[in-house]
């Protein structure tokens, strides 16, 4: 009994710093001290029973992990020796894989390449799900060291294993970190005075160049626009915002942010900002449309300043605070969400297009046609992937014979749109 009392002390001296961290914990009061030597005697039991000889440190960490992890797919607790360092300055050849992957179905899931980037110029697509990183099956590491891999500026060269909708066999790539190229926003003028804006990525440059296309469209007397949000992961939400107040007037409701404290909760209003856009708005998503770019375009939706065309969006709109513990080690949790105007909440949901239109079928015989009865058994990976779809990518630019379809669809729905306000007026 004195043992068992001594190893119990130990363990709650280990737990203590973890876990009451901050005043509001040790707040908790009772519940938290029972729920701590419950923990200890679990503990002991392992240590004293188990096949294998396992240190308090070790289960310490495991359950501080599977606490984290059982909260939703974002929220994640990482020990302090794999606490990323100071990230590596420019001049010493840093960069970023332009990637951004989350967790869907219980898959690690590419959202989205950011365009121009080194994963899009690779060849990696929205909806590939990631098999393996430098050779080791995904379901072997933590989640938390996984979405660490991703995000920063680094150094390191990434193998990644793919599983591809449409493809028999898995795909290989090599990423080099590098620089973002091309501008976050481009625009050219279709028929009948139609724009046609493509919203590549939502970055700190990005409101004033969007500010300064729809001048130019103004100028040149545009009536109507086609905003590509396709494949438009993650971002900087308050960029999105900020242009989507070109399309709301002024007092309009954007978004809100809804969190279990006072100090999450807020509301977004536009400004009114000019210059403004004209005409009938068409905003094209699909399930690469993530982040910044579903806030921006549930702000249309529900304000009807814009219809929504393509498929429905990732559904990922969230903010996410770091609490840096006393020894060091760091959790990460979910402390908010996004909601569209009309209270929709875009985190796990996705946003409903007005007009859906499907990905084209994969044709019995060709490659993939047999894909949602793929099972994934290499090297110790099985993974049933039945009903799992990955996202065909559609670029909403010219080539030599014209717009993609689904562009084609939004401009001759402004095209119809017109019409009826030209019989409205006549």
């Amino acid at each position: 009994m004195k043992n068992r009392a001594l190893r119990a002390r130990r363990l709650s001296a280990l737990l203590l710093p973890l876990l009451l961290a901050s005043p509001a914990a040790a707040e908790k009061g009772p519940g938290v001290y029972k729920g701590l030597d419950i923990l200890c005697d679990v503990v002991t039991i392992i240590q004293r029973d188990y096949i294998e000889k396992l240190s308090s440190e070790r289960l310490m960490q495991d359950a501080l992990r599977g606490m984290l992890n059982s909260l939703d797919s974002y929220s994640t607790y990482m020990p302090a020796a794999s606490v990323r360092g100071p990230r590596p300055s420019p001049d010493k050849g840093a960069g970023t894989y332009g990637l951004e992957v989350a967790y869907k179905d219980k898959l690690l899931t590419v959202v989205a390449p950011v365009e121009g980037g080194p994963a899009w110029k690779a060849g990696v697509k929205s909806g590939d799900l990631i098999i393996k990183i430098d050779k080791e099956p995904v379901d072997d590491r933590p989640l938390a060291e996984l979405i660490q891999l991703f995000r920063g500026e680094t150094t390191r060269r990434l193998e990644l294993q793919v599983a591809r909708r449409g493809e028999r066999e898995f795909l290989d790539f090599t990423l080099l970190p590098g620089k973002i190229e091309g501008a976050p926003a481009r625009v050219e003028m279709l028929e009948e005075k139609i724009a046609l804006m493509r919203i590549s990525r939502f970055d700190t440059e990005t409101p004033a160049r969007a500010a300064d296309l729809i001048a130019k469209l103004n100028r040149e007397g545009g009536d109507g626009m086609v905003l590509d949000l396709r494949d438009c992961p993650a971002g900087e939400i308050g960029s999105a915002l900020a242009i989507a107040e070109h399309f709301i007037p002024s007092g309009g409701l954007l978004a809100t942010l809804s969190g279990r404290t006072k100090e999450a909760a807020r509301e977004f209003r536009s400004g009114g900002k000019a210059p403004h856009v004209v005409g009938p708005v068409v905003v094209l998503v699909n399930a690469g449309t993530s982040g910044a770019a579903e806030v921006i375009a549930g702000a249309l939706q529900d304000g009807g300043r814009g219809v929504l065309m393509g498929q429905r969006s990732f559904g990922c709109a969230f903010e996410e605070g770091s609490f840096t513990l006393k020894d060091g080690s760091v959790i990460t949790m979910l402390t908010a969400v996004y909601r569209t105007p009309d209270g929709s909440e875009i985190q796990d949901e996705g946003l409903d297009p007005d007009v859906e239109v499907p990905l084209p079928a994969v044709a019995p015989g060709e490659a993939g046609a047999e894909e949602e009865e793929i099972a994934l058994a290499e090297d110790g990976v099985e993974r049933d992937l039945r009903g799992v779809k990955g996202v065909k990518v559609e670029k909403g630019v010219k080539d030599e014979e014209g717009l993609d379809p689904m562009t084609q669809r939004a401009v001759d729905l402004i095209k119809g749109i017109h019409i009826l306000e030209h019989k409205e007026r006549s």
